[in-house]
C-alpha cells in the first residue's frame, strides 16, 4: 500500500523523531529576527559549504523537521508562470515562540510575535524576502570575518517604541509623517576603528516618485537639524538603495537628483545580492546620482 500523501504546507501527524541541536535553536532565532526566510538564505547562513548548494539535502531535512515539529512555519510560495519553483519560506511558530522567549528571558506573551503575522503574501512576502537576502548577505560576511556588524535594526524594530519616534519625518501641515526604512544598520571594515552607518530601503517598485521624493525630504532634513546625530550618533549615514532592475534604479536615482539627493544616496539592484558570492556586495556596484562611475562601498 502506497504511504498517504501529505501536502507540503500541511504537518506529519507522525513526524520522525528529532533531538534539538544549538544550530537548530540559532535557525529558530534568525527566523524570528528577519521574520520570514527562505530555504536557500537559512542554507546560505548555517550550512556553509565549498561549494554553493554544497550541503542543501541536508538543510532541507533539518528544516523539515522542524517544521513537522511545529517550531517553524512553512510558507509555499505562489507558483509564477516561467519562474519555476521558488524555495519555501520559513517563518516563526508557536513552539519555536517558546525558544526565542527563553532566549531572551521575557514571558512567552510579551514576545515582539504573533501567529497572525505569519499571513503573508503576494508583493508584501516578496519584499520581506528581498529585505532578508540584503541582511542575509552582510551575515554571511560577518560569519567569514569579512566585516563586522555592530548592530542591525529591521523594519519591525523601527517601528516600534521608542526607535519609531526616531526616524526621519517631513511635516505635512501639523503632523509629522515619518519615513520608516527597512534597516539600520552598522558596520566596521576589518582592521579599522571607523564605523559606517546605513539605512536600508529595498524598493520593488510600488511607489510613486512624489512618495520617493517624499522620503528624500525626510533623509535630507534629518541631516540638516541633526537629529541623527541626536539619535544615532553620526551625520555621516548613508542610504542603501536595492531595486528591481536598472530601469528602475535610473528612474529612482533622477527622482533623488530633483529632490537635491546627493552623495549619501547609493543604488544598486537586487541581482547583485548574491547569497554564495556575498563579496560582490562590497564591490564597486554601487550607484551614486553626482558621480558616473560605480563605487565600492567602503
Amino acid at each position: 500500500m502506497n504511504k498517504a500523501y501529505t501536502p507540503s504546507y500541511k504537518r506529519s501527524v507522525s513526524p520522525q523523531p528529532m533531538q534539538l541541536t544549538e544550530r537548530d535553536i540559532a535557525i529558530v532565532d534568525a527566523v524570528y529576527r528577519h521574520r520570514v526566510l527562505a530555504a536557500d538564505q537559512i542554507e546560505a547562513l548555517f550550512f556553509s559549504s565549498s561549494s554553493p548548494r554544497g550541503r542543501r539535502s541536508s538543510c532541507q531535512n533539518r528544516l523539515k523537521l522542524l517544521f513537522h515539529h511545529g517550531f517553524l512555519q512553512r510558507i509555499v510560495p505562489a507558483l509564477v508562470l516561467g519562474e519555476g519553483r521558488k524555495p519555501y519560506v520559513y517563518a516563526l511558530d508557536e513552539r519555536g515562540a517558546d525558544i526565542v522567549a527563553s532566549i531572551q528571558g521575557v514571558d512567552r506573551e510579551n514576545l515582539a510575535w504573533q501567529p497572525k503575522q505569519n499571513e503573508v503574501g503576494g508583493l508584501f512576502l516578496n519584499h520581506l524576502l528581498a529585505v532578508s537576502l540584503v541582511r542575509v548577505v552582510f551575515e554571511v560576511l560577518a560569519a567569514d570575518q569579512v566585516l563586522t556588524i555592530l548592530g542591525w535594526h529591521g523594519e519591525h524594530e523601527l517601528r516600534g517604541e521608542p526607535l519609531n519616534q526616531r526616524m526621519p519625518y517631513v511635516m505635512q501641515g501639523r503632523k509629522k509623517v515619518r519615513t520608516i526604512p527597512d534597516g539600520y544598520f552598522v558596520l566596521q571594515p576589518p582592521g579599522k576603528a571607523e564605523t559606517l552607518h546605513f539605512f536600508l530601503e529595498v524598493d520593488l517598485g510600488t511607489e510613486s516618485n512624489k512618495q520617493w521624493q517624499d522620503k528624500i525630504n525626510a533623509y535630507n532634513l534629518y541631516r540638516e537639524t541633526g537629529e541623527s546625530v541626536q539619535h544615532f550618533g553620526t551625520q555621516n549615514y548613508r542610504i542603501l538603495t536595492v531595486t528591481t532592475s536598472d530601469k528602475r534604479l535610473q528612474n529612482l536615482q533622477q527622482a533623488t537628483r530633483e529632490a537635491e539627493g546627493k552623495h549619501h544616496y547609493w543604488f544598486t539592484t537586487l541581482d547583485q545580492f548574491d547569497l554564495w558570492n556575498p563579496g560582490r556586495a562590497l564591490q564597486a556596484i554601487w550607484r551614486i546620482p553626482s558621480v558616473s562611475e560605480r563605487k565600492a562601498l567602503y
